[in-house]
């Protein structure tokens, strides 16, 4: 998990570095957003979805949970305008409206809205995730950890947070999947990701014009290899975390 997220800002630092870093010379001028393309850019937008979504989410879970109203309804509200659309939805907004609202704070292109979009999307599922995860934990414990001395906020990060983690990690591991699956429909709003690739690969040469369906089982190959090596990772973690045995609490 801290490899995945350590790669991820690195990427986009290698790819688009920041133009302080330029200007001092400590890195070569990179590639702008706009530019990017195949498989590079699903990996960015799934893992937007996993690691910026996962922060997102804590924060409007715990919002949610709040008992005062100036946390807990932006936060219901954020996360019930957002799940209640579809993603194809979400990515038009991202692409046709999103530019102006952000135009004078930001000057962020269309891939960089559609991973902006990733990450809220995946934020708000990852809240009501948690959110189950938060409920049940036992008042016991919070208990305990009061008797301990320990604040409000040392409770919800070393007591709450953890455990609610523990037991929805399945769920989890699920959402960053679909995630996964779901930057294919970058391709409808023309974005060259891997899918759409693969979908405009046989134009290229009329010695393939007819082979359309061989670069699709490709692309649809790779996605696979790709969430069914999430699903085992997933499985490896919660074996050592006794998910997968009746003595799990005791291994953790």
């Amino acid at each position: 998990a801290i490899l995945g997220i350590f790669t991820f800002f690195i990427s986009l630092s290698v790819m688009d570095p920041p133009d302080t870093f330029v200007e001092r010379g400590w890195m070569e001028e990179g590639i702008k957003p706009a530019l990017w393309g195949g498989l590079f850019v699903n990996l960015v937008l799934a893992t937007a979805g996993g690691v910026l979504g996962l922060a997102i989410g804590v924060i409007l879970a715990f919002g949610r949970q709040s008992k005062l109203p100036i946390f807990k309804w932006p936060s219901t509200l954020l996360i019930e305008v957002v799940r209640a659309g579809q993603m194809v939805a979400w990515l038009y907004f991202a692409k046709y409206l999103l530019q102006d609202v952000i135009v004078p704070y930001s000057d962020a292109d269309a891939i960089m809205r559609t991973l902006m979009m990733f990450a809220f999307f995946g934020g708000v599922y990852t809240a009501e995730i948690l959110r189950g995860g938060i409920q049940s934990i036992r008042s016991g414990q919070i208990e305990a950890a009061t008797a301990l001395g320990l604040n409000p906020n040392q409770i919800k990060m070393t007591v709450i947070l953890p455990n609610s983690v523990r037991t929805t990690l399945p769920s989890l591991v699920s959402l960053l999947i679909g995630l996964w699956k779901d930057t294919t429909l970058i391709f409808i709003i023309g974005i060259f990701d891997f899918f759409k690739i693969a979908k405009d690969l046989n134009t290229s040469d009329l010695e393939f014009a007819l082979d359309i369906l061989e670069p699709l089982y490709m692309a649809a190959f790779v996605f696979w290899i790709i969430a069914f090596y999430l699903s085992r990772i997933s499985l490896g973690i919660e074996k050592k975390l006794g998910l997968r045995s009746s003595t799990g609490g005791e291994m953790t």
